[in-house]
Formats: structure tokens, sequence, C-alpha cells
């Protein structure tokens, strides 16, 4: 007699249909925190640039004011703080893309902050100007930009700290207007500071005559260890110049110091503070 044989043939289909929607759903779930990266990413950049528009806005607000206020400091009217807190002093918004509301600190809306920290008084400059001393005082300008119709507060608030003050011109050893150039014939050195509120041309004799300088030298505009190109002589010169201070020396371009002499500063009437003074 013989038995059937029965041969055992484990089921495969619903083996793979569970392995395939164990794929599925982790693919699903990594496309869907793509997704959700993809917009956080989103979101935040926008953020990020909607607040660098607002901290520029604030920014040009700021500088408005300091424009004015410099204005009136160059004619010797410098006014009081209340003067400049007006939104007569703010940016106009003309032509803007975005809207921003300005306001002071202290949320007070069409108004930007300006405050004089301390008293009028004689006092050494800040590390730019090092080993200047002056007769001014310290000022605060500050302003908030909010951008408007974005749907998100991402307001921004710039403040800029500035000091007005007259830098007595003593204290420097040459002090130019224009373009200043020194070509000396022999060894020849500069026993202060030098200022050009435009180029410094200089060059010395030669290199066991040079021109040294033992304090700062700095030019509005730049400095060349070459003649001036209009002058005719001294052509073919070129180097020889000692700096006893070589630590960002010289220093170029550096701030523009105003003469007071009004608005106009042209030589003729540089020159003038020079002259006998009117009966």
């Amino acid at each position: 007699m013989r038995l059937p044989k029965f041969i055992f043939q484990p089921a495969r289909g619903g083996f793979a249909l569970l392995v395939t929607m164990g794929f599925a759903a982790i693919a699903l779930a990594a496309y869907a925190s793509l997704l959700f990266w993809a917009s956080t990413n989103a979101k935040v950049t926008k953020r990020n640039l909607l607040f660098s528009q607002s901290q520029a806005a604030a920014e040009s607000a700021t500088e408005s004011v300091l424009a004015n206020m410099m204005r009136d400091f160059n004619n010797q009217s410098l006014n009081a703080a209340s003067s400049y807190t007006s939104a007569s002093n703010l940016p106009t918004q003309t032509g803007w893309t975005m809207n921003y509301q300005f306001s002071d600190t202290n949320g007070n809306a069409n108004v930007a902050s300006v405050n004089a920290i301390g008293t009028v008084g004689w006092s050494q400059l800040p590390a730019r100007f090092n080993g200047l001393w002056g007769w001014g005082q310290n000022w605060v300008i500050a302003a908030r930009a909010t951008p408007q119709n974005v749907g998100e507060d991402l307001s921004a608030t710039i403040v800029q700290n500035i000091w007005f003050g007259s830098i007595p011109i003593f204290q420097f050893a040459i002090f130019y207007n224009m373009d200043l150039e020194i070509n000396p014939g022999q060894a020849f050195n500069i026993n202060g500071r030098v200022h050009s509120n435009n180029n410094i041309f200089a060059t010395g004799s030669s290199s066991s005559s040079p021109l040294t300088f033992s304090d700062y030298v700095e030019a509005a505009t730049k400095f060349y260890s070459t003649p001036s190109p209009l002058d005719p002589q001294n052509t073919t010169r070129s180097g020889n110049v000692v700096f006893t201070i070589t630590a960002n020396n010289p220093l170029y371009p550096a701030q523009s110091l105003s003469l007071p002499v009004g608005t106009n500063n042209n030589p003729a009437a540089v020159i003038s503070i020079l002259g006998i003074p009117p009966a």
C-alpha cells in the first residue's frame, strides 16, 4: 500500500505584502520628514530675510537722523536732542518695496530716540583716533523698524553711539586739507601726527637719508611713497620712508576731518582761517 505524499509549501504572498507595506511606510515617513524640513527651512529663511530687511530699514532711519545732525554740527549749530526725533528726520520710504513703521525704543510711532550722554567735556578719543583728545559729547541714536502687512512682527532695532566734538588742530605736526607732498633733500624727521583730507605723496632722499614719521600718518584718500604726478621735480624718486609706528600705519582711507569754516571746505575758504580777522 502506498501512502500519499503531502508537500507543505508555505504561503509567501502575505509576507511579501507586509514587507512592501513596511518599506512604503518608511518611504512615506521619510518623504513627510523631507517636506516638513523643507517647509520649516523656507519659513526660517523667510524670517531671516525679513529681519535683515528690518535691520536695514532701522539703520536707514538712524543714518537719516545722523545726517541731519552732522549737517548742523558742521555748521556749528548742533541743536537739542528733541530737534532730531520727529518724523521729518526719518526716511520717506518713497519707492520702497515694503513699508515700515518707525518708532523709538519706547514704542512711540514715527519718532526716533536721540539722547545726549553726560556733559560736554575734554576726553581722549577712541582707538580710531588713537593719541588725540577732543572737546565734545557722546550721543546715542536709536530707531526701530517694523514691517507692515507681512503677517509677522519681525521688527529690528539699531543703536548708534556717536561722538560729536572738536579736535584741536595743534595736536597735528602737519594738517593738510588737500594733497600733501613731502620730498626732503636730506634726512628729515617729522615728530608728530600727520593728516591729509586727500592724498599723501612722500619720499625720502635716500636709504641713508630717509624721511621718518615718528607718529601716525593718515590720508583720507591714499598714501603714496612716490612724488605727486603733478610734481615736475623728483620724478625718479621712490620709497626711503620710515615709520616708527608700524602697526596700522600709514592709515588710508582714513576719516576725513572737517575744518570749522562752514559748508565750503575748498582751499580758498580753508586758508582764510590763517588770515588776519576782519575788523
